[in-house]
């Protein structure tokens, strides 16, 4: 899932995967990620949920072509952020926490920073009011600079958004849609299948 805020500045062309890859470890999500990683041709790979250490996901993506990475480690089998991204990037880290990393990159042509905001929400329930509140206080970067927010967000603006599983209450959809609209938000949509 990714939103980006409604200022309308011209950036270069980055591409970008975001995969909630739930245990790289395995062989299957090295296949994938090896195919993907082909395919899109990624400048930026962000993976939550890696469930391993930082040394060992760091490894997997530079393997792939990717020298730059950014870790938060797992605590135990559970999280785990990997960020990884190509030389020609250039990424400066703001903040970090077990739930997102912060950083900026350069717009050459326009020299401007563009604010990233990569999120892992919070996968429990209980926590989930208490860490959007949270999200709603992230400093509001300049007019002038574009601000994307993009991840796993373990939340949904609608029903619409949802394909089988457990039913959900208002409180599930109020959090996102109060980040949404105190960020100004804009959903730019997607290509391929609805739901995956």
């Amino acid at each position: 899932m990714s939103f980006t805020s409604m200022n309308h500045f011209p950036v270069n062309n980055i591409n970008l995967i975001s995969w909630n890859i739930r245990g790289s470890g395995k062989k299957s999500s090295n296949k994938e990620l090896s195919l993907l990683g082909r395919n899109v041709n990624p400048d930026i790979i962000f993976l939550s949920e890696t469930q391993m250490n930082k040394d060992l996901a760091a490894r997997k993506l530079k393997n792939m072509g990717f020298p730059c990475t950014f870790n938060i480690s797992s605590v135990g089998r559970s999280g785990g952020l990997v960020l990884a991204w190509k030389k020609e990037i250039h990424m400066n880290i703001l903040s970090s926490s077990l739930r997102g990393i912060h950083v900026t990159t350069t717009d050459i042509i326009h020299s401007k920073n563009c604010h990233i905001h990569i999120i892992y929400g919070e996968p429990n329930s209980t926590l989930r009011q208490a860490f959007w509140e949270q999200q709603c206080q992230l400093p509001q970067a300049p007019l002038d600079e574009p601000v994307f927010f993009i991840g796993d967000f373990n939340a949904i603006l609608s029903t619409e958004d949802k394909n089988d599983g457990l039913e959900l209450n208002d409180s599930d959809f109020y959090n996102l849609r109060n980040f949404y609209s105190v960020f100004n938000l804009h959903d730019p949509g997607f290509s391929g299948p609805r739901f995956t």
